[in-house]
């Protein structure tokens, strides 16, 4: 079984990896899932927890399907929602 670990809240913390998302969104026409995108999340921490509690509550603690192998690419994208989301916390 997995262990899971215990993430405590840092407010500046998420701000810091939310400016580093929003570095990443803008640095590239297109991102790769398993280039870009999952290597990012993979070290911080404290954005991945934070995305989670943003999804829908019905949707929480789902196991999401990812291919290791996957190749999609996704497409450049404002950053007007990261904004959002930090005046909210």
């Amino acid at each position: 079984m997995k262990d899971f670990k215990t993430i405590v809240y840092d407010a500046t913390q998420v701000s810091k990896e939310l400016a580093a998302f929003d570095k990443l969104l803008k640095s590239k026409p297109s991102l790769s899932e398993r280039n870009d995108l999952q290597p990012f999340f993979k070290k911080q921490e404290q954005v991945s927890a934070f995305l989670e509690l943003m999804r829908p509550a019905s949707a929480r603690g789902r196991i999401l399907p990812m291919s290791s192998r996957s190749s999609a690419t996704l497409p450049r994208t404002s950053s007007s929602a990261i904004g959002a989301w930090e005046s909210t916390w």
